[in-house]
Formats: structure tokens, C-alpha cells, sequence
């Protein structure tokens, strides 16, 4: 499994996967030593429905500066919809069964795959109004940008005072 730090030191992500973190690592009497320490574990899943507003302001206004640093980061030339650590995505929304699916050189190509993978029951007398109306919603040109696919609560890590130790995936 692969582990990506975003090229910009200000936004929290793990160093290392099961919320560790490598603090030293060398040799003694032939054996590997790793040393490791706990990142604090709070996601903020668990700690959502406690928050007051400005305690949710808090969090969101971080949050906010470090998607704003992930889609700034430097992508692969030429940019593809694609998942990072390999061509193909994983879209929920594509396959319920979270299959990977081929990459996309464009977004119009991603949005003609996504439309045809639909299962959608319109009635006969509305499809061609329908069907015009998702290709109008789908055909605006959209920059790609680095992102996170499934960012939800439950992949945001916070330590007590609220501040963004991670996000995760």
C-alpha cells in the first residue's frame, strides 16, 4: 500500500499508516529498531456532535486552508482523473462495489463514463429534457486539481484543542 505526503509541509498528514509515527529508526545488535509514536486519535466523526458553532468554525476554517493547499499541489503532466497512487479511481458513485475503474485523460471523459454508468428510470416523455439537462450540468470544463475522493469526518483526525493532526484515508 502506498502512503503520499502532500508536497506542502503545512498540511497534516500522517507520516505513517495506522496513526503512527516514525520518530527514529536504526541498528543495535544486529536487529532493526523502529521507534513510533501514537498521533493523537480523535477523528472528528466522534467528536462532531459535541461541538459548539465556533468550535465547528474552528475546524472548518483549517480544514478549508488545507484542501486549499491539496489542490494546489503540483499534479502529473498531463493531468488525468485518476487515482493517485495508480490509474485506475475508485468511485462509489461508478461502482457501488468500490471496483477500480480506468483513469480519464479529461473531465468530459470521466463525465461521459460517469452519465453512462447510470441506471436512471425517466419517463419516456421527459428524457430528451432530462437527458439534455444532465449533459448541460455535465458539460462545464472543470480544472483538475489534486483532492481527496471520500473526505468525511471519519477522515479527519483532531487532537483535544481541535486542531487538524491528520487526514487520512
Amino acid at each position: 500500500m502506498s502512503r503520499t505526503r502532500c508536497s506542502s509541509p503545512l498540511a497534516p498528514t500522517p507520516p505513517c499508516l495506522y496513526y503512527l509515527k516514525i520518530v527514529d529508526a536504526f541498528e543495535h545488535d544486529g536487529c532493526q529498531v523502529i521507534i513510533i509514536q501514537g498521533l493523537p486519535r480523535n477523528d472528528l466523526f466522534d467528536v462532531l456532535p459535541t461541538l459548539s458553532g465556533e468550535e465547528i468554525t474552528k475546524v472548518a476554517t483549517q480544514l478549508a486552508s488545507y484542501l486549499c493547499q491539496l489542490r494546489s499541489a503540483p499534479l502529473p503532466h498531463p493531468p488525468s482523473i485518476s487515482g493517485f497512487a495508480s490509474k485506475s479511481i475508485r468511485d462509489t458513485r461508478i461502482s457501488l462495489s468500490n471496483h477500480p475503474v480506468k483513469s480519464f485523460g479529461t473531465v468530459a471523459e470521466f463525465h461521459k463514463f460517469f452519465i453512462a454508468s447510470q441506471f436512471l428510470e425517466i419517463p419516456p416523455q421527459d428524457e430528451e429534457g432530462v437527458r439534455k439537462l444532465i449533459a448541460t450540468a455535465h458539460g462545464k470544463s472543470h480544472s483538475v486539481v489534486f483532492t481527496h475522493n471520500d473526505l468525511h469526518p471519519c477522515n479527519i483526525l483532531v487532537d483535544r484543542h481541535l486542531k487538524i493532526t491528520g487526514i487520512i484515508d
